[in-house]
């Protein structure tokens, strides 16, 4: 299988892990919007990692947005992972994902935030 460079996919029955790393841009959007619909579909819950993730295009947040509906539409639990890197985090603020000061402000806003939270946790 030809994988997107920075994307895996580790499998578990019925939960698998993709592994979002290094840099991707617009021009990764689509194949990493595939790979995590694919993941979705053969799998009940999709973990996101995105802790090895050092410079992305807001693209690739919104392929998460995206991503989360689909999960939803299926039945299915998309996550992220428990230590996003501080780049992730930070393009969450900026693109009004999450307050200025890092928490969620909407319910909706918690999928973010778990994630987000779990990275001050951590430092």
């Amino acid at each position: 299988m030809d994988l997107l460079e920075g994307t895996y996919i580790v499998s578990a029955c019925s939960e698998t892990v993709v592994a979002l790393s290094g840099a991707l841009g617009l021009k990764d959007a689509g194949l990493t919007g595939e790979r995590l619909h694919e993941a979705l579909l053969e799998h009940e819950r999709v973990k996101v990692e995105v802790h090895d993730l050092a410079n992305f295009n807001i693209g690739i947040i919104q392929i998460l947005a995206s991503a989360r509906r689909t999960a939803r539409q299926l039945g299915r639990e998309l996550v992220l992972s428990e230590t996003p890197s501080s780049a992730f985090q930070t393009t969450l603020i900026q693109a009004g994902l999450l307050a200025p000061d890092g928490t969620a402000r909407t319910e909706d806003e918690q999928f973010w935030m778990n994630a987000a939270a779990r990275l001050e946790e951590v430092a």
